[in-house]
């Protein structure tokens, strides 16, 4: 069966130093660096796009490359998110071409037909977009060991650069009011974008009543791209502290008494708003990251042990 042509480029580097080795003092230090980029030069003659996993609506898929209609061409990275998306400008005269590609960063085209019930708010694209891109720019794992008489302290921090990641738990939560997103419910608004009929700048005001967020602006309507989050992240996977007992027992039994204290998943930096960016609706597997709905978190956990040598 033809899939399709795939290309990755890319690498990995790890460097690990004793930075320091004294008789009482050592300190070593790990670094691994990893950025990979894995493409979609073609799919199948005639199939535009290849699901991969997730929801059919919104979900992870293979795209094939797009035409511009300045002729350039856009080619993805494997596993993009897919799903709905608003209208927004993505031509040169600046108006909204279904048959053309996604444009992320193109005003908003706003709905300015006073018979219609969508009356001032932003338009659904008919189609689905790509509205994610999931894979990171590149991950870095830095460990530490530090020893001195005995005593030993040991931490990694984990780094991801860049990611998206569809929030459908904040989409589903919103549509039932329970986000920061809906406390400007009853508010009046005008949408920053462009009116459908000319192309000029929107100024209708509208109210963000429950029927918007029951719509397109929570997480049951045909839209998506409003919970795409970045997921970058700087995460103290792991820090234990030891001690070797061993060294001021008065016995030669024993070649080591450590007794131990771990903690995991202690400390999370990012700029994702739900639980954890580190979720996948599907788990581990690698076709179908970048999705969150409902996931548990990584959990803190700490552990005791002791660990003797005879």
């Amino acid at each position: 069966m033809n899939n399709g042509l795939l290309e990755t480029v890319g690498g990995e580097i790890v460097v690990t130093a004793n930075a320091i080795k004294k008789s009482n003092f050592t300190w070593d230090i790990g670094i691994n660096f990893s950025k990979w980029k894995t493409t979609v030069e073609s799919l199948p003659e005639g199939v535009p796009n290849q699901y991969l996993d997730g929801f059919t609506g919104t979900g992870i898929y293979n795209i094939a490359p797009e035409e511009r209609e300045d002729g350039s061409i856009i080619v993805y990275e494997y596993g993009q998110i897919r799903g709905g998306a608003f209208q927004r400008v993505n031509t040169d005269n600046g108006s909204f071409d279904a048959s053309q590609p996604y444009n992320s960063q193109g005003a908003l085209v706003i709905n300015d037909d006073p018979t219609s019930s969508g009356y001032g708010f932003p338009l659904a694209d008919p189609n689905l977009r790509v509205i994610g891109n999931p894979n990171p720019d590149f991950l870095v794992g830095i460990s530490n060991t530090f020893g001195w008489k005995g005593l030993s302290l040991s931490f990694l921090f984990d780094i991801r650069e860049g990611g998206d990641i569809w929030n459908g738990t904040k989409g589903a939560l919103s549509f039932f009011g329970r986000t920061e997103l809906t406390e400007n419910r009853g508010t009046i608004s005008v949408f920053e974008g462009v009116n459908a009929s000319d192309g000029g700048a929107n100024s209708i005001a509208v109210e963000l009543d429950q029927q918007w967020y029951q719509g397109n602006g929570g997480g049951f309507g045909s839209v998506d791209e409003h919970f795409v989050e970045d997921g970058s992240f700087r995460r103290l996977r792991y820090l234990t502290l030891s001690y070797d007992f061993a060294r001021i027992m008065k016995t030669s039994s024993l070649s080591h008494f450590t007794i131990s204290f771990t903690g995991r998943n202690l400390l999370l930096s990012t700029p994702y708003t739900g639980f954890d960016p580190e979720l996948s609706l599907v788990g581990s597997s690698s076709n179908g990251q970048g999705l969150d709905y409902f996931q548990q978190p990584n959990v803190k956990s700490y552990a005791f042990g002791i660990n003797i040598g005879f």
